[in-house]
């Protein structure tokens, strides 16, 4: 078990290290290959002490409250994460905004003939 959580520990620091935006979906493989198996590899061990440390009439109510676990906390984990990105995103995009408005400088608005005023002696046709 011990194992399959550094495997998966190792996964999360390759992707880390070497996934960039121009690197494309092969950038990803190495690193969610070792994810993959790391869980594998800790995640069916875990399930096995958990159900087999119990009677055998309650092993099923076991599984059932891990399953429940886990998915409760992948649940969480990316929501946390949308929330986390979207706030990062959002400001980021303020930052940026804010950025081309200074760099670009104070501007008059443009003057087209749809907000041109009438002339004052002007005369209906």
């Amino acid at each position: 078990m011990a194992t399959g959580i550094l495997l998966a520990g190792a996964g999360l620091a390759v992707m880390a290290a070497i996934v960039s935006v121009g690197g494309g979906y092969l950038s990803f493989l190495p690193g969610m290959l070792a994810m993959g198996i790391g869980m594998g590899l800790s995640m069916t061990p875990s399930t096995e002490a958990i159900t087999s440390a119990l009677p055998q009439e309650r092993q099923g109510v076991a599984s059932a409250l891990n399953d429940v676990t886990r998915e409760f906390g992948t649940a969480l984990g990316v929501a946390l994460l949308g929330a986390l990105l979207s706030s990062g995103t959002g400001a980021a995009v303020m930052a940026a905004l804010f950025l081309y408005v200074l760099a670009r400088g104070p501007r008059q608005p443009t003057r087209t003939p749809a907000n041109e005023p009438e002339p004052a002696n002007a005369t209906a046709p």
